[in-house]
Parts: structure tokens; sequence; C-alpha cells
């Protein structure tokens, strides 16, 4: 273990030589960084009159040591002043009793892994880090989030302060997570995903199940229950860039500890199909859709009364441009809407420096 504390140590020592360096950086060890511009826009009419919904600039800047018998990689993401994040100024307040505040720069460390090889076939994973079993960042990932109607568009990612184990046989791998909620690992859960693959027909199935069982540890209150989540994924790729996909899944949805919904039931099935054939290089186009058994959504333009909603579905591109420049555009039904002719558009526009 101090071993690995060193390795870690290095490699962020490391990344922070690189950026003020022009030397090589020793073998084994990569910076990684990047720059984002993000922005969306309801074409639909909810009452506001901003150019955009939702805008910013965010930078990514890590590094990736990769040795043997050990793997360190961490990235630290920043957000500029100008993208609301803003903080107490002081303690007092003006004489209006308003409380004063001024923006500043925004930092999180968005990962920071260790992944040993103790053995061939066994790594152990330990840190933070991001999971997602979407294909484009909308709809899918069950396992781990709810199908929540207020989640930000692009933001199907979990992440993790865990200990994973991973035990791979042939074409069957076995991954066992142990995640904590709080600080104090009063809560958390353990995840079970089961993956096969079937190379000849180049067909990937997952499968898992989550449960809050940390709670029950943590706390002697009886009313902490066991929740589950249980999901199911198919990948099959028919062709290079022809791949199409389905998840399905049932879920105890929980908000503030609350069970809200019982085994509730999921579904997203898609496509993604390569723009090649269009003269389009290096594109592809994902076709999605989402079914929900009984999802509710409140309709602002009737009063916030309450309507069936279903369905939704996204048509996403990615284009890249070489190496480096990777552009998102979406155009999709508008997750807090309560109907699904509401469209919402949105892109991303990521820029690699590595």
């Amino acid at each position: 273990m101090k071993g690995t504390k060193t390795l870690v140590l290095a490699s962020m020592a490391l990344a922070a030589n690189a950026a003020w360096s022009a030397d090589t950086p020793p073998q084994g060890f990569q910076v990684k960084a990047s720059v984002q511009l993000h922005g969306e826009k309801r074409l639909w009419d909810d009452g506001a009159q901003d150019l955009l919904d939702k805008y910013y600039i965010r930078a990514n800047f890590g590094g990736k040591y990769t040795a043997e018998d050990v793997t360190g990689e961490f990235n630290i993401r920043g957000f500029g002043p100008t993208f609301g994040n803003l903080v107490l100024a002081d303690k007092t307040k003006d004489k209006d009793s308003v409380i004063t505040t001024k923006a500043v720069d925004n930092f999180v460390l968005e990962k920071a892994i260790v992944d040993l090889k103790p053995m061939k076939d066994l790594s152990i994973r330990i840190g933070r880090w991001a999971s997602d079993y979407s294909i484009v960042g909308l709809f899918g990932n069950y396992i781990d989030n709810n199908v929540d109607p207020t989640k930000l568009f692009l933001s199907r990612v979990y992440y993790h302060d865990a200990v994973e184990f991973t035990y791979k046989s042939g074409p069957v791998s076995s991954a066992v997570l142990v995640g904590g909620s709080d600080k104090l690992m009063n809560t958390g859960y353990v995840r079970v995903v089961e993956t096969v693959k079937v190379p000849q027909i180049k067909l990937v199935v997952d499968a898992g199940w989550r449960g809050n069982v940390l709670d029950s540890l943590g706390y002697s209150d009886s009313k902490n229950k066991l929740y589950n989540r249980f999901f199911v994924r198919l990948q099959d790729t028919i062709m290079p860039g022809l791949i199409p996909y389905a998840e399905v899944a049932m879920i105890d949805v929980v908000t503030k500890g609350v069970l809200v919904e019982k085994q509730q039931g999921v579904a997203n099935v898609g496509v993604q199909i390569p723009m090649a054939m269009l003269g389009l290089k290096n594109s592809q186009v994902n076709i999605e859709s989402q079914f929900e058994k009984d999802r509710k959504v409140a309709d602002i333009n009737d009063g916030n009364a309450l309507k069936d909603r279903p369905f939704d579905w996204n048509i996403a591109l990615v284009q890249k441009f070489g190496k480096r420049t990777k552009l998102q555009l979406f155009a999709f039904s508008d997750p807090t809407a309560a109907s699904a002719a509401s469209v919402q558009i949105g892109s991303r526009l990521t820029i690699a420096v590595d």
C-alpha cells in the first residue's frame, strides 16, 4: 500500500510539472486536458426569455500513470466565475438586509483512482470515478440513476466513491463495488455487475443488481429498508459503427431516504448508425427512445396539472474532427415538459490536449 501511495503522489507531482515544462514526461505518464463548450435551448414556450437555457465553458486537467501492475489517474474540472458559482462575500448583511455574494472559480475533483492488478485476472479499483452504461448520455444507466424528469442534459453518469473488485475469466467478467453515500459511511451500497462478451457475434450483455446494503449497517433505525435496482443491457455490433442496443430495469425509486415507487419499470432502445455512407467521416447518429411505466409530469402551461408522459426520444449526432475535437449535437424531448413533442436542443464541443 505504501508503494501505491507513492505512485499516486508521483503522478500528481509529475502532472503539475508537465503543465509548466516543455520537457517530455517520463515513460508511462500522460498529461490529459480538454476544454468543453456546452449550450442548451428549449424550443417550446416555457415562459423564459433567455437566449439560452444553459451555457458554460469548463476545463479538465489531469494525468494518467501506467505501469505493469498499477494505473493511477486523476482529473480536476474547473468552471469560470461567469457561470453562476456564487459564494458569500462576507458574513454581514448590507443596508437592504441582502446577503452579499461574489463570483468565484469552481474546481472539483472529478476523478481520482488507482487500479491495482495483484493477479492476472483480478483488478482492484480504489477512489472516485464515474460509471455510465448509456451510449450518448441522455437515457440509460438505470442501475445507478433514477429516471428523473429533472435530470440535466448529458448527465447520466454516476460518481462513485468506492472500492471495486473485478475478476475476468474468458468472456465473462464479474465486478463487485462497495460505495459510500456520505462521509461517515452510514449510508452506502453494494453493486454487482456481470458482463458476458460473445465475440463470434460481437454481442455484449451486462446484468446487475444494486442495493443500499450499508444503510442498515450504519443505522439501527428499523425504518431503513433494503432498496433494490436490477438491470439488463444488450449491445450488438452488426457492422463497424452500426450498433443496436437496449436496456431494461426495475428500480426502487427513493428520494431523500423515502421510497417513492416500488420496482418502477423502464426501458431504453436505440441504434447507433455510421454516417460514412453519406460521406461524413468519423460521424455517427444515435436514435433512442425511453419508455417508463406510469410516469407523470407537471404541465406548467396548465396550472401544473399532472399529465401522463411515458415516452421520451432523442436524436444525437456525434462528429469528430481529427484526433482532438468532438462535436455533439442533440434534439430531444424536454424531460421537464408535459408533452414528448416539446423539443429541446443541446450541443457540446470538446477539444482535447493530450
